[in-house]
């Protein structure tokens, strides 16, 4: 049964890793997006496709799409792989030289966004991106260019009760070091604060 069990974890662990690969195979097929003007395709040979990984994040706002089974549309609060293609195919946007500007994404929770990173050439950006002509010595047209939203770990506020017990702590604790420490502040803050570090705590 062990066995039985394990060889079926096995196909299943398998069939996974094939779908991820034929997915990530569509994006980067130069075929399913490249074409001469005219062909149906939403890039010529000039042009370039940006693909954005949103990681967990979600981009904000309206963004039109293309699929090579549904052709163009558009979707709010995105999250996934988005391909930002020409506006249309016959035109010179989005070719090397070109400055496009970058989705903005809302973050996973306890995260903030910190720019994407492109897989090209190694560097994070944000806000605005001019299309390089050449990548590691690669021309840029006619290629798909990745990118992936990174994030680093939100501050944690601290909650303002504890700020105000400590403000609290420190004046009366001053105080009490005046008075009954023989002017040992910090002493009296060390009282205050050993008598409230069940509510601070």
């Amino acid at each position: 049964m062990k066995k039985a069990l394990s060889l079926f974890l096995a196909v299943l662990m398998i069939c996974g890793c094939m779908a991820i690969g034929a997915s990530a195979e569509v994006i980067q097929d130069p075929t399913n997006w490249f074409g001469e003007a005219g062909s149906g395709k939403p890039a010529t040979y000039e042009q370039v496709i940006c693909t954005f990984d949103t990681n967990a994040g979600t981009i904000q706002g309206s963004v039109r799409t293309w699929s090579p089974d549904e052709g163009y549309g558009s979707a709010s609060n995105f999250s996934g792989i988005w391909a930002m293609v020409p506006t249309t195919p016959d035109t010179t946007s989005m070719t090397p030289g070109d400055r496009i500007t970058l989705p903005t994404v809302t973050p996973p929770a306890n995260q903030q966004f910190g720019g994407w990173y492109c897989y090209e050439d190694g560097q994070t950006y944000a806000g605005t991106w001019t299309i390089p002509a050449t990548i590691n010595g690669h021309s840029t047209a006619g290629s798909v260019i990745r990118f992936r939203a990174s994030y680093t770990p939100a501050t944690i506020e601290e909650p303002t009760m504890t700020k105000v017990l400590g403000v609290l702590a420190k004046v009366f604790g001053a105080l009490i070091g005046i008075l009954l420490y023989k002017g040992d502040t910090a002493a009296g803050v060390e009282l205050v604060e050993r008598m409230l570090s069940g509510v601070i705590g």
